[in-house]
């Protein structure tokens, strides 16, 4: 057995993270381009506290997400298309503030989604998918579709 008391889990190709019942977020795995979130590059072989108060995550080959109870949204690992919702588009070590008032969020390699509070639905990343039509420009902020 890995860990106890799970509420949540995310498996990738080389890492994994897991959300207990206590709100704490954990991660293990290879960590290339920084992936789990704990500040390094090094491999985890037993799992590593990344977070508190964690309600959902998601993330991807290279990157993590996830949203607090409190509705603040967090990515780490490597934003090669704008998936942090800023102009960093290099590696987060460490979980970086994206945006608050989240209830949840869901992410692809391209483009990240997230509904707020009052319903709205904001994308950014890969510009076609959130509903810029220029490919040449993507979405670094994110921007209000619904």
């Amino acid at each position: 057995m890995i860990m106890e008391d799970v509420s949540m889990a995310f498996a990738r190709s080389l890492s994994a993270m897991a959300v207990r019942t206590d709100g704490t977020l954990w991660a293990w795995g290879d960590n290339i381009n920084a992936t789990l979130g704990d500040g390094t590059d090094e491999r985890r072989i037993t799992p590593v506290k990344i977070l508190e108060d964690v309600a959902y995550i998601t993330g991807g080959v290279h990157f993590g997400m996830a949203v607090t109870n409190s509705g603040r949204l967090y990515g780490w690992g490597f934003s090669d298309w704008g998936r942090f919702g800023d102009v960093n588009l290099g590696r987060s070590p460490s979980p970086l503030f994206i945006m608050d008032n989240v209830t949840s969020v869901s992410s692809s390699e391209r483009h990240v989604m997230a509904v707020r509070t009052d319903g709205s639905l904001y994308g950014w990343g890969e510009p076609h998918l959130v509903g810029n039509l220029n490919p040449a420009l993507f979405e670094l902020s994110p921007i209000m579709i619904l």
